[in-house]
């Protein structure tokens, strides 16, 4: 078994934190901050792709409607 993970920038002017708090408030969707493996990953928050298909494409569909573009 493995898992893929996915490390995407953060959009310009909001940092990792406050990105992904932003994603948990307005989509109901968690992600991890960049921050949180050290100091380099500022900027980007990662993401999990290690979920069923279904529910991936749950995370994206909230994402859409919560207006959330990156």
């Amino acid at each position: 078994k493995g898992s893929m993970f996915v490390w995407l920038p953060v959009p310009a002017g909001i940092g990792s934190q406050q990105w992904t708090e932003r994603l948990i408030d307005e989509a109901n969707v968690v992600v991890t901050p960049g921050n949180a493996f050290g100091p380099g990953g500022e900027g980007f928050f990662r993401v999990s792709l290690i979920a069923d298909e279904d529910v991936l494409a749950g995370a994206i569909e909230r994402l859409k409607r919560a207006g959330i573009r990156f």
